[in-house]
């Protein structure tokens, strides 16, 4: 994690993302752990399959605006289809996103670029979380926990 640029943060749609995931990887960079950014418009079609994931361990995905499940379900589907064995990160800076619970195999955090930075750093260092999801697993074993894990809440 401290050589390359294992996290690679990507901006959800619009500027503000970009912004917030520019200040992410500035934080990340800060804690010595490698990462880099690309632009907001990283997820369109015409771009997703064109992004260098060669030595990227963590996407971190960024929303600030409001943004619905399905929106992030579906840029998730994405990121999983062109990298499947990277751990993905949704960051959520805004309002919205009822039924969260529904984003399979992805961690999410909520309201700090703190927060955010807090867990890419647990993550880094192997921090484990409970499986919520035992259908999904990791080539590396010291990561599957991680990719299969909720942050901030337990599902029932």
């Amino acid at each position: 994690w401290r050589t390359g640029k294992p996290v690679l943060c990507i901006p959800g749609v619009g500027l503000l993302d970009e912004a917030v995931a520019m200040m992410i990887a500035q934080l990340v960079e800060r804690r010595e752990i490698g990462a880099r950014v690309e632009q907001a418009d990283a997820l369109s079609m015409s771009r997703i399959f064109s992004l260098d994931t060669k030595g990227v361990a963590l996407i971190c995905v960024c929303y600030v605006e409001a943004v619905s499940a399905a929106q992030v379900r579906y840029s998730v589907r994405r990121i999983h289809r062109m990298a499947p064995d990277v751990l993905i990160l949704v960051a959520l800076f805004g309002d919205g996103l009822e039924g969260e619970d529904v984003i399979p195999s992805t961690d999410v955090v909520r309201g700090s670029l703190q927060a955010t930075v807090d867990r890419v750093v647990a993550i880094a260092n192997g921090a484990t979380v409970p499986d919520m999801s035992p259908t999904l697993t990791a080539k590396t074993p010291s990561l599957a926990p991680t990719l299969i894990a909720r942050a901030d809440e337990v599902i029932e």
